[in-house]
């Protein structure tokens, strides 16, 4: 099921509870298709303020996938270079343990070429106190036009084979099926196979 958000006004807000954050490895995947492009059109992830953690797509021009994540000096970024329209499964793996870590960028189940826009400084930072969302960021003009669905938020570094087993049949890692909330998302942090 998906959820088609009309880039003004629509979120959904998952909040802050200890099974969705403070994650150092992390996954986030989903299923999506813009109706309309903004500067930027954010999927999903942790809130902008303080902790940058999200996967959304750049400007009307170019269609290509940003991740980034927050730390204490400068805030880590990566576009990837290829562009994409229509309905795409697209996610991000990210390992926080070292600023020399990159994320793998996915679509439709293959890692895909990025370049780094900011090389990430200091200390990764702590995402518990911020909400997970889907659909905009919490900062003005970030809102996604489109909809949005089958999305999964891990604890855990995804291989290719567990994207594209969440691509072709739904469920996370092991093909453990994933805990899911209002018909729309999966968390599976903490679960076990």
């Amino acid at each position: 099921m998906a959820y088609d958000f009309d880039g003004v006004d629509d979120d959904i807000t998952f909040g802050t509870d200890a099974s969705i954050g403070g994650f150092t490895t992390m996954t986030f995947i989903a299923w999506c298709a813009r109706d309309a492009s903004g500067d930027i059109n954010f999927v999903g992830g942790k809130d902008r303020y303080g902790v940058v953690l999200g996967l959304g797509w750049q400007s009307t021009t170019d269609n290509l996938l940003t991740f980034e994540h927050g730390w204490s000096g400068d805030n880590g970024s990566w576009r990837t270079t290829g562009a994409l329209t229509g309905l795409n499964q697209v996610g991000a793996t990210y390992d926080g343990g070292a600023t020399t870590n990159d994320p793998v960028i996915y679509a439709n189940g293959a890692s895909v070429a990025f370049t780094e826009l900011v090389a990430p400084t200091l200390v990764f930072d702590d995402d518990s106190a911020q909400n997970l969302r889907i659909g905009e960021t919490g900062a003005a003009g970030q809102q996604f036009d489109g909809v949005i669905g089958h999305v999964c938020w891990d604890n855990t570094i995804w291989t290719a084979a567990d994207v594209n087993r969440h691509r072709w049949w739904g469920v996370g890692v092991g093909g453990l099926q994933c805990m899911n909330i209002i018909d729309f998302m999966c968390i599976s942090a903490g679960q076990e196979g």
